[in-house]
This record gives structure tokens, C-alpha cells and sequence, in this order.
């Protein structure tokens, strides 16, 4: 049995040109700003979360009007999406999906095969 090695994948085959160096150069720095950017998202995340934590310890009587910002918070992230995306405003839930809970616990998570570049 013959050992495969990565020159006799059909995925791999090496740059034949310049243009294909400079091509397969573009794509990696295109993944390299993307991993960047979630980074950047997920940190700038958690400092929001931290931040709303502590205006709530420290402003208790806010607590009861969590659920009507979370309301206005969805209408404004609504309409940022659209404007972002361009993909209509039906494609969106209407409403926030998650509860006061998750917004603050869950992982921000992305789907590039999601996203309208893809």
C-alpha cells in the first residue's frame, strides 16, 4: 500500500503562477482579519457584559426595567442588521431570542456559512 502524501491530494496543488501565490496571500490575510474581528467582538463582549453587571450592582432599582431594554435594544439591533446585511428585516426575528440569562452567559458565536459575504 502506497503511502498518500499532500501532493497527491486533489484539493492541493502548488501555485503555478504568481497570480495564484498572490491569490492564496489574499485569502489567508482575508481569514486573518476575520479570526481578528471575532476576537475583537468577543472581547469587546465581555467588557459590555462585566459593564452591565456593574451598573446594576450598583443601581439596583434598574433591575425591573431590564426586559423593556433588552426590547429596545432588539428594535435598534434590528435595525443595524438590516442596515449591515441588506438582507430584509423578515429574515430577523422580530424579537430577542434569548432570555436576560443567556444575553449575559452565552458565547457569542459566528457562522460564516451565514453570513451574506459567503
Amino acid at each position: 500500500m502506497a503511502t498518500k502524501t499532500i501532493d497527491d491530494s486533489p484539493r492541493f496543488r502548488p501555485a503555478q503562477s504568481p497570480a495564484d501565490k498572490d491569490e492564496l496571500v489574499g485569502r489567508v490575510e482575508d481569514q486573518v482579519a476575520v479570526l481578528k474581528a471575532i476576537s475583537e467582538i468577543d472581547f469587546m463582549t465581555r467588557a459590555r457584559r462585566r459593564h452591565i453587571a456593574r451598573v446594576l450592582k450598583d443601581n439596583p432599582g434598574l433591575a425591573p426595567h431590564v426586559l423593556e431594554a433588552i426590547d429596545e435594544a432588539s428594535d435598534d439591533a434590528l435595525d443595524d442588521a438590516q442596515i449591515e446585511t441588506g438582507v430584509p428585516a423578515k429574515t430577523f426575528d422580530a424579537r430577542c431570542p434569548y432570555d436576560w440569562d443567556a444575553l449575559l452567559m452565552r458565547p457569542v458565536a459566528f457562522d460564516a456559512s451565514r453570513s451574506p459575504e459567503s
